[in-house]
């Protein structure tokens, strides 16, 4: 149940904030694309956090009925192409977590172009 909830939960909060944040931003107030891109970028780690305990329950969940259903050589067969399926998961997200890291010193703030923008004019 914990890998249907969360994949469920992951999947309504990412609707709700691409919904929600294009709104705003396009149809609110001055300022109202910086809160949109803030108010994104606060709530993407629980949404990574549901996506990931989506991922390993649901495999973890596919080893446990594995050793239910089936005997044990099939089920060490499968529960090794789940785990290997899992490691290859935990790789792909270190890579990637590698690849667009930035530490928060580095982001480009709002004030930043502002001061470009103000600067040319």
């Amino acid at each position: 149940m914990i890998s249907l909830a969360s994949n469920v939960l992951c999947l309504a909060e990412t609707t709700m904030l691409s919904v929600c944040a294009s709104s705003l931003s396009t149809r609110g107030a001055d300022g109202s694309m910086v809160r949109a891109v803030d108010g994104i970028y606060q709530l993407r780690r629980r949404v990574f956090y549901l996506f990931w305990l989506g991922v390993v329950s649901t495999l973890l969940s596919g080893v446990f009925g594995a050793w239910i259903i089936f005997g044990a050589v099939e089920a060490s067969l499968l529960s090794s192409i789940l785990v290997a399926a899992l490691v290859a998961f935990a790789r792909a997200r270190r890579s990637i977590k590698e690849a667009f890291f930035f530490a928060p010193c580095d982001a480009v703030s709002f004030d930043d172009l502002r001061r470009v923008a103000g600067a040319r004019v």
